[in-house]
């Protein structure tokens, strides 16, 4: 397999980029599923800092793969989509690319705004402010809950095409 995308296939980088974000985002959802509730509620503390940390990195990787998409091919146009399929999976990527970047800074501003300091900075960037922080969690919580379906909806596609029964991914 080659590191590069060509039209027609996907390359080593591209898959390990995808599987790695699909991999870190499971592991933050899960990771804060049930915070509120024992037997987590007693290490909340630490397992935000770690969420906030982690989704640092998830923001950092979707980075590289936005810039990885960009310096290479996309395989998905070379599918034998009708025009508004096309039109779909394009749209329907780039809504969760910047759900994903908006999804990261929320939290990051929910973060500051609640008074903790930014990982790798150490600095408080803002003046605790409850208000602030409390509606970008909710924000947070509910942009997670959508991309969340997004990402389902994403998944069931891509093995609806991948089973045969759309469009099959071109040759490579």
């Amino acid at each position: 397999m080659q590191l590069r995308n060509t039209p027609r296939a996907y390359g080593l980088v591209a898959r390990l980029l995808h599987w790695s974000s699909v991999a870190l985002l499971l592991f933050l959802y899960l990771l804060v599923s049930g915070l509120d509730v024992p037997p987590k509620v007693h290490v909340r503390e630490a397992v935000v800092a770690q969420h906030v940390a982690l989704g640092l990195a998830f923001g950092a990787l979707m980075l590289a793969r936005l810039a990885w998409r960009l310096a290479n091919p996309n395989p998905a146009l070379a599918y034998g989509f009708r025009p508004w399929r096309r039109a779909l999976v394009v749209n329907l990527h780039r809504l969760l690319y910047a759900g994903l970047f908006v999804e990261v800074g929320l939290g990051l501003f929910a973060h500051a705004a609640a008074g903790g300091a930014l990982p790798l900075l150490g600095q408080r960037v803002t003046s605790a402010d409850a208000s602030l922080a409390a509606a970008c969690a909710a924000w947070h919580d509910g942009l997670a809950r959508g991309l969340l379906l997004l990402v389902t909806v994403h998944a069931t596609v891509a093995v609806i095409n991948q089973a045969g029964t759309g469009s099959p991914p071109p040759a490579a």
